[in-house]
């Protein structure tokens, strides 16, 4: 399915995103340009690149576990290797722990709630999250505020679907404290 509409995708974009996705390869010589098995890349990819590489290759070694410190490095348009330059290895672990957990009990969440709207929620948070990071691969997504404030907002309301649908099941008013653990064990 994916295959057939990826095919089918490049034939239904509007022009300007066919423009902008050529222009990657086909962008003027410049001389900040990398090549990559002899296709040269325009700037802006050229740079993001560059940034990977300095990061993983040269300055995360100097402070490989704690890293340099938030706003303690240079800019980067790119979170994976921004969390390891500046968090370091022990922040980049967290980080992926952190996205593993919330992908995990969303997961669950989405498997486990019998209402149709609470799956569609969880599952559209599922998919915005594997969007997000991918996005993250060339863009400092999870420091964004705009993108944060409704992603965390999103996540604690998807985290309390469970607690919410068994309110409902009891037909009575459950409050959080009582019932966590309850909640958490059927998680």
């Amino acid at each position: 399915m994916m295959i057939i509409l990826l095919t089918l995708g490049i034939f239904l974009m509007p022009p300007t995103v066919k423009e902008r996705i050529a222009f990657t390869f086909t962008q003027p010589k410049h001389s900040t340009q990398m090549e990559l098995g002899g296709i040269r890349i325009d700037t802006s990819t050229s740079d993001r690149l560059r940034s990977w590489k300095d990061v993983i290759t040269k300055d995360w070694i100097k402070h490989p576990i704690l890293g340099h410190g938030v706003t303690g490095y240079r800019f980067l348009d790119a979170q994976y290797p921004r969390v390891l330059a500046e968090t370091g290895l022990l922040g980049l672990v967290t980080f992926f722990w952190l996205i593993c957990s919330l992908f995990f009990t969303t997961l669950k969440t989405y498997k486990n709630t019998q209402d149709r709207f609470h799956k569609g929620l969880s599952l559209g948070f599922l998919a915005g999250l594997g969007a997000m990071l991918g996005h993250a691969i060339g863009c400092n997504t999870f420091i964004i505020v705009r993108i944060m404030e409704p992603f965390w907002f999103l996540a604690g309301i998807v985290m309390m679907l469970p607690l919410l649908e068994m309110q409902q099941k009891k037909g009575t008013d459950l409050s959080i404290r009582d019932n966590k653990k309850e909640v958490l064990y059927q998680l």
